[in-house]
């Protein structure tokens, strides 16, 4: 889906992570780990539930605040999402919350895929010589453990992990950085991420062409104000906006 296209091609094109380069696959998840508990949702559907805690967790996640306050310490944030949700639900169970999270974090890692075309279009830019970096919020021991199980390290240039730079997205000062490590200019590189502000307003801020991948295919938020500069469905799609072959 367009929006308008570059110039030209670019140098170097930055990555997010989550929900970007990896399906995080939220809804499957929780529906995953609440089968688990349906003797103590009596009252309840599990894949209600599962569906309410994966959207009130795409709403959560959306805020910059909320990924400022919790972006360091993301089970502490799952759970307190998570009790907000069983709380709005009637559900009384003081335990369940710790017991979902315990039961959530056994079969994760199992849940995470890479979105379909992901290898094949980092390959084929790095194949034309264009190069790559990731610039990603969270803590190191978590996007480091995603990393090296998809074997990521190998194609970017350069990883930038908030934890381990000190300070991540939407700050300026993250983007920069990898700039500077890059050594190219705003106007020389692309931003692909799916979160309109961390991602995007962010990039564009700084005069960064900036890409959302609309994974579910579901189109701008109503209400939303920020605008893209292009918009994908999927990562492949970002080969022939560079001009490159499939």
């Amino acid at each position: 889906m367009t929006r308008r296209r570059p110039s030209s091609s670019p140098k170097a094109v930055i990555f997010d992570l989550d929900d970007t380069i990896i399906n995080t696959n939220r809804r499957r998840a929780w529906h995953r780990t609440l089968s688990e508990f349906e003797r103590r949702l009596p009252a309840h559907d599990v894949m209600d539930v599962a569906a309410a805690i994966a959207d009130a967790a795409d709403a959560f996640w959306a805020d910059p605040e909320n990924n400022k306050r919790w972006g360091l310490s993301i089970p502490e944030g799952r759970r307190f999402l998570v009790e907000g949700v069983l709380a709005n639900l009637g559900v009384r169970d003081a335990g369940l919350p710790g017991d979902l999270m315990t039961e959530f974090s056994k079969g994760r890692d199992d849940d995470l895929v890479l979105f379909p075309g992901v290898r094949e279009t980092l390959e084929q830019m790095s194949a034309d010589g264009i190069r790559l970096a990731m610039l990603t919020n969270g803590s190191s021991e978590m996007q480091r453990r995603k990393i090296s199980r998809f074997e990521l390290s190998a194609q970017f240039e350069h990883i930038q992990v908030q934890e381990e730079f000190g300070t991540g997205k939407p700050d300026p000062a993250a983007f920069r950085n990898v700039l500077e490590v890059l050594d190219l200019q705003v106007d020389e590189v692309w931003m692909v991420g799916d979160h309109l502000e961390l991602d995007v307003a962010a990039a564009q801020n700084l005069g960064i062409f900036a890409i959302w991948h609309d994974h579910k295919g579901s189109g701008l938020p109503s209400g939303n104000r920020i605008q893209p500069d292009h918009i994908v469905t999927a990562i492949p799609e970002l080969l022939s906006l560079a001009g490159l072959g499939s």
